[in-house]
């Protein structure tokens, strides 16, 4: 029969080997050892900047879209834009709003910040202004256009330092004869954001009858500088007489898309690529 003491003894040694087996003594080192916790953010614009450049955008009554990345302890990511509180550090420079979108004020470099709780992270943005725009037509055209055709323009907006921009989309376009040539606009995404470097719009001059219009774009920045250019435009009355098909990339296996190209003979001996403008069928769509 054992005695108190040593039902006493035993007892204390069970609560100190319970003491120190892994999870009942109270030892809360492991636990936190499996915590994972956010580590960094690392802030990048989704629009395309400058070629040759990380973050120089054109002064354009426009915005840029940032995203934020948080990195946590682990190793894994996870995009953060809609949850972090976006600011930049000049307003004069930009202002930052929801969801990342970064608002154009001035000319200057500033950095975009995100901030999810006690973390943040930033990138850096400079904006140049722009120093003149250049209208462009298509190259390869005749100087006179048979009526009838499309003709695609862009602004080209060049900044302070040389570097250019499609800025079809923030310029006000104008023909100054309709009767002759009318402006017209495409619009490949659903919807229309300032994006830059590539223009969320297409800009078509239609050629409607015979004689001369100027096709000009204005814009004015958001610093209040004023630029335009303008282009003369010849339309003739020559007849389209012959529609040719490239045929030259048609044998393809089955399943392959073939990107086909129509260009047209006029009257006055102009030949003009018609590819967008006319209208595509198969004689057998099974084919």
């Amino acid at each position: 029969m054992k005695s108190a003491g040593t039902k006493l003894l035993t007892l204390m040694l069970i609560g100190v080997l319970a003491f120190f087996m892994p999870g009942c003594g109270g030892d809360d080192d492991n636990d936190n050892d499996h915590v994972v916790t956010l580590q960094s953010i690392q802030v990048q614009p989704v629009d395309e900047p400058a070629e040759g450049t990380t973050d120089l955008y054109p002064l354009v009554k426009g915005n840029v879209e940032y995203e934020a990345i948080g990195v946590y302890s682990d190793g894994t990511t996870k995009v953060m834009t809609t949850e972090a509180a976006w600011s930049t550090e000049d307003d004069a420079v930009a202002t930052a709003e929801v969801n990342g979108h970064v608002k154009f004020v001035d000319g200057g470099q500033t950095q975009v910040v995100a901030k999810v709780g006690d973390v943040s992270g930033k990138a850096s943005l400079r904006i140049e202004a722009l120093e003149k725009i250049t209208l462009m037509k298509k190259s390869g055209l005749p100087t006179q256009i048979p009526a009838g055709v499309s003709v695609q323009y862009k602004a080209i907006g060049e900044t302070t330092s040389g570097y250019t921009f499609d800025v079809s989309a923030y310029v006000d376009w104008q023909s100054s004869d309709e009767k002759i040539a009318k402006v017209e606009f495409v619009y490949p995404e659903t919807v229309l954001r300032a994006v830059p470097q590539k223009s969320p719009v297409i800009v078509k001059v239609k050629t409607l009858a015979k004689g001369d219009a100027t096709i000009s774009a204005k814009m004015t920045t958001p610093a209040g500088k004023a630029l335009e250019d303008a282009k003369e435009m010849a339309v003739s009355d020559a007849a389209l007489l012959k529609l040719q098909i490239d045929q030259s990339d048609m044998s393809k296996p089955v399943g392959t898309t073939v990107q086909l190209s129509a260009t047209g003979l006029f009257s006055d001996g102009t030949v003009i690529p018609l590819t967008t403008e006319v209208a595509w069928s198969s004689s057998d769509t099974s084919v």
